[in-house]
């Protein structure tokens, strides 16, 4: 296994390295299991580089980890240290290393060292999850293990939001499930990334990033399976309408009925129908007609952009 030291490296070099390999954070989306995007995601942030600065959540994330590995120490009695390196997954020779992990701690165990994946997630999050630690996190671990050659890991997960809560878990390596996904995985890298053909796309912005602009003037024929999606989507698009409709009506009859209260309730619900300052708004016109000048200066125009239409032809 390769490792290379993460001590001393820059941000712009360490997002520089993450472009010539899959990490183990990015399996999820290449296997279709990530409700946080997809293998297009994962092609352009290699070809292209990674453009995600992190947010508040990650931020987070990174501030807990010192906490949550205290926390599994003091609840296991087991040592984590930090690991403070890139890993690499053996390769064929002469081929370069295309799977890593940067792990989050590392546990000493009587038995030998595996990894410690730590975890911060709201409690609202952690109930779309789909089971007791999800799947797209589930091949995350099994990457990691891959590669260290660890066929142990534990997991530290913090929840927090109305309550605060700590889950320990400890899975073990699924030779089944890794040769599976390393089927998946190295097509990926090989027949997508190193030959800059993209995988499908699946998502709203794979398809703005695949086709930014129409080509002015071009028309094409619309396919059958095309206008069959069509037919679907105007049959979801009344029943959207009138289920619209539906809630109206249902707010209508309950606003109603409250009238000039402010509160309305019994055993099982508490309804508020509250007064709510007015919005302030901006009066670009009169703003132009007395300061033209700073309005142009101060005026930007956003991004181009498609839009959808569909209308019966004549």
């Amino acid at each position: 296994m390769k490792t290379v030291s993460t001590n001393g490296m820059s941000k712009a070099d360490w997002l520089l390295g993450r472009r010539s390999s899959i990490g183990t954070s990015d399996m999820s989306k290449v296997l279709g299991l990530s409700p946080y995007g997809n293998a297009y995601d994962v092609y352009v942030s290699k070809v292209e580089g990674e453009t995600f600065e992190g947010n508040e959540a990650t931020r987070f994330g990174l501030v807990m980890e010192d906490i949550c590995a205290n926390h599994f120490t003091e609840e296991t009695g087991l040592k984590t240290i930090k690991d403070n390196k890139i890993r690499y997954h053996r390769c064929d020779p002469g081929t370069d290393p295309w799977l890593s992990t940067n792990l989050d701690r590392v546990v000493i165990t009587p038995e030998g060292r595996c990894p410690l994946e730590i975890k911060t997630v709201k409690d609202l999050a952690k109930k779309s999850w789909d089971g007791d630690f999800p799947s797209w996190y589930k091949c995350q671990i099994m990457g990691q293990m891959a590669i260290t050659g660890w066929h142990t890991c534990y997991v530290i997960v913090f929840t927090y939001g109305y309550t605060l809560d700590w889950d320990i878990m400890q899975f073990h390596f699924d030779e089944d499930y890794w040769r599976e996904s390393y089927k998946k995985l190295e097509h990926f890298w090989f027949e997508n990334v190193l030959k800059r053909i993209p995988p499908e796309p699946t998502s709203e912005s794979n398809i703005k990033h695949l086709y930014p602009k129409a080509e002015e003037g071009s028309v094409i024929t619309l396919s059958d399976p095309v206008e069959k999606a069509i037919e679907e989507l105007e049959e979801v698009k009344a029943e959207i309408s009138k289920a619209n409709k539906q809630k109206k009506d249902l707010e209508v009859l309950i606003k109603k009925e409250i009238g000039e209260a402010e509160t309305m309730m019994n055993d099982k619900y508490v309804v508020t129908y509250k007064n709510s300052k007015g919005r302030s708004t901006f009066n670009k016109k009169s703003f132009g007609i007395d300061h033209p000048e700073l309005l142009e200066e101060y005026t930007s125009n956003g991004n181009s952009y498609r839009t959808l239409k569909i209308k019966e032809a004549k």
